[in-house]
């Protein structure tokens, strides 16, 4: 017998996926209707065989996307509607005195490091890549529901590719409000103080001469800073990434602009660089915090339990 159901999932359920997972999930069990983000949760209006939509729920409780978490699965038995399809419906703008909860930003996930990594890929060596998996969530968004005109990412409408992307409910990125690429997505930029020897985008006819000993003194930061450049192309991005690394092993610091402020980096291994950082810092005893690539790496300079 046909059934009908209107489902609420509470929870962290929004820019994790969690449409297309249900999207999925209905096409799954044969289940007509439609599902939808709002202010308070998921909504779903599901129709279908009773036993299947049993199963729906099920699933939809006990295996969703890694990244959300669902704190609640409220039923509620409802008339047939005779939906024949089902479909991701656009955000409800309505309920604003509600809220709900909104995803962490998540590390890069497998599938884009494998893209990341791959010349054959578009987006290879794009520094902003991401997907419904991962990326930033909570430091972009300006108000609820989580949709991009709602985040910093308005500024940055989706070439062709990216928006067919966004639009498809069977592919990784659709709705990924930060869905981005070198053509139509935000860039790397970078400015170094004048009188580095090799800086990106200077000018030999205006760069100011400032001698290695004064780029070390503690008042360095009041040095002409070079012009802004830009990494619009994968070429230009691999060289401001690739200056990044020399002057780091050089011993510089540098201040690197993530998504929630600013880190300053330099070579932990580097003794000099390191006290010239603790000299900016007033930063006499309290650790730095340390990066390292993999868990072996921190071994070799660390005790690390099995937790």
């Amino acid at each position: 017998m046909i059934e009908a159901l209107d489902i609420q999932v509470k929870g962290i359920v929004q820019g994790v996926g969690f449409r297309p997972f249900v999207y999925r999930l209905a096409k799954k069990y044969l289940i007509n209707g439609w599902v939808l983000n709002a202010t308070d949760g998921v909504f779903i209006h599901a129709e279908g065989e009773a036993k299947l939509l049993d199963e729906f729920v099920i699933e939809l409780s006990e295996n969703p996307p890694a990244a959300s978490r669902v704190e609640e699965v409220a039923l509620k038995e409802v008339p047939l509607e005779d939906f024949d399809s089902f479909e991701i419906r656009f955000s409800d703008a309505g309920a604003v005195e509600k809220t709900t909860l909104v995803s962490p930003d998540l590390a890069t996930c497998d599938d884009c490091v494998r893209e990341l990594f791959n010349p054959n890929d578009r987006r290879y060596r794009y520094p902003f890549i991401n997907c419904t998996n991962c990326g930033p969530r909570f430091t972009i968004i300006e108000k609820l529901p989580y949709d991009r005109k709602s985040t910093s990412m308005k500024d940055f409408p989706m070439c062709e590719r990216c928006a067919r992307e966004y639009g498809d409910p069977l592919d990784r990125r659709f709705h990924a409000q930060p869905d981005a690429c070198f053509e139509c997505g935000p860039h790397v930029s970078w400015r170094e103080h004048e009188g580095l020897p090799g800086a990106l985008g200077a000018n030999p006819e205006t760069q100011t001469d400032v001698s290695r000993e004064t780029l070390r003194a503690a008042d360095a930061i009041a040095a002409p800073l070079g012009q802004m450049t830009w990494g619009s192309t994968r070429a230009e991005s691999d060289a401001i990434l690739a200056r990044a690394v020399e002057l780091l092993c050089a011993g510089k610091i540098l201040a690197v602009k993530g998504l929630g402020g600013f880190h300053l980096v330099c070579d932990a291994n580097n003794a000099d660089a390191v006290a010239l950082l603790r000299a900016r810092k007033r930063r006499e005893g309290k650790a730095f915090a340390v990066m390292a690539a993999t868990t072996d790496d921190v071994r070799r300079v660390c005790e690390v339990s099995d937790a």
